[in-house]
């Protein structure tokens, strides 16, 4: 009988770390955040502000677009790595190096065995600085040296949209916007072996045909790779080859669910669910993008929410019109990425920036750094309309 009470014991303690656990993540509730229309750059204790032009030549060019749909993978997307910045812009990624020096493009377009003829996504492997290339249709995965010569490829057993390379493993993301696919996720090695399949556990009947761009955002911060799934309000961390609860951003009612793909058409799907577009970490924040109010195809409303991991703070803004530079005077800040644990990084083109110093809004601003405000009015002067985008790293 003393077994059977200690077992019993036991067994109820373990339920109860487990509850607690569970309970003991942070939930940040996107409703109840507040709705801010004036937050300042110096509001997230940003102190430094600098620019990095991307330099210019027929090899470098990089077509200009939206940082609202900036993460729209098979279009942008950028990689800091080491003293490089990989740019991936629609059909070719360009490295530059952290200064805006144009260095070499990598993975040739074509269809020669050392040659890509899609980029849906690509990854970098911080251990050796090689680049994976997926190409979607192809099923194949095309790795390069950081110099951009051709190494090796891996074949896939079926089509996938997203990668991430992490701790030696390769973390495809399958998709699932017609609602029937069998995995969500697969992890491979290194050679491409497969070390686990998860199982897609969100499948439905698409009355409407309406997909997403980001039915998956996964992001690292530290020694974890995150995934949020547009199914759920929980952020997950992979350990080893399982996912293990993080955080949580509670969106209620505004959560899509497979029966509303089931149930709804298009038109009402856009009007009353949230669709992810971006979220990172970046100091003691978490900044989660996303899309409401949807009128395809380009009326919407874009909301960014930040959330502090550490106190009560929280924060709903107009990502569209973006962060107030109050740092020195420049147009307002979209967050895009952070570099390392703590950097903010955003772009615009030459054409806005020299548009913007010529405004009312620049000229009667008043900075916390004036002297900073004459050095980027000459930055900006000394670009030409045509040039490539800049970068904007604020910290």
């Amino acid at each position: 009988m003393m077994i059977k009470l200690i077992f019993f014991l036991i067994l109820l303690f373990r339920c109860h770390l487990i509850n607690n656990s569970e309970n003991d993540l942070k939930v940040f509730n996107l409703g109840s955040s507040k709705k801010i229309e004036k937050l300042r750059l110096s509001d997230l204790d940003m102190k430094n502000i600098h620019y990095i032009p991307l330099e210019t030549n027929e090899k470098s060019v990089i077509s200009s677009g939206d940082n609202l749909y900036f993460h729209d993978y098979t279009i942008n997307k950028i990689i800091s790595a080491g003293n490089s910045i990989f740019f991936k812009n629609h059909a070719k990624i360009i490295k530059f190096k952290r200064t805006g020096e144009f260095e070499t493009v990598i993975a040739p377009i074509g269809r020669g065995p050392e040659e890509v003829t899609q980029i849906n996504d690509f990854d970098i492997d911080f251990n050796t600085n090689n680049i994976y290339i997926l190409s979607g249709w192809q099923k194949k995965i095309k790795i390069y040296n950081e110099n951009g010569a051709y190494l090796r490829e891996i074949n896939l057993p079926f089509y996938s949209h997203e990668l991430d390379v992490y701790e030696n493993k390769i973390i495809l993301s399958c998709g699932n916007n017609s609602g029937k696919n069998e995995y969500s996720y697969i992890i491979l090695d290194l050679n491409g072996n497969v070390l686990r399949y998860f199982r897609n556990n969100h499948k439905f009947t698409n009355k409407s045909g309406y997909g997403f761009a980001h039915e998956n955002l996964f992001y690292q911060t530290g020694d974890k790779l995150c995934r949020k799934g547009i199914y759920s309000d929980t952020i997950y961390y992979l350990n080893k080859n399982s996912y293990i609860p993080y955080l949580v951003l509670e969106a209620g009612n505004r959560l899509i669910t497979p029966e509303v793909m089931t149930s709804k058409d298009m038109i009402y799907i856009c009007n009353n669910y949230i669709q992810p577009m971006s979220l990172f970490e970046f100091g003691n924040f978490i900044y989660y993008q996303y899309m409401y109010k949807y009128n395809p195809p380009s009326e919407a409303i874009f909301y960014g929410f930040i959330g502090s991991k550490t106190d009560n703070y929280s924060v709903v803004f107009d990502a569209e019109s973006g962060i107030i530079n109050d740092l020195d005077g420049g147009p307002d800040f979209q967050p895009l990425f952070v570099n390392g644990e703590n950097e903010l990084v955003s772009l615009k083109d030459p054409l806005s920036l020299k548009s913007y110093i010529k405004s009312a809004s620049f000229k009667n601003s008043v900075p916390k750094y004036p002297e900073k405000k004459k050095e980027f009015e000459k930055l900006v002067n000394s670009l030409k309309e045509t040039d490539n985008p800049v970068l904007i790293l604020v910290k």
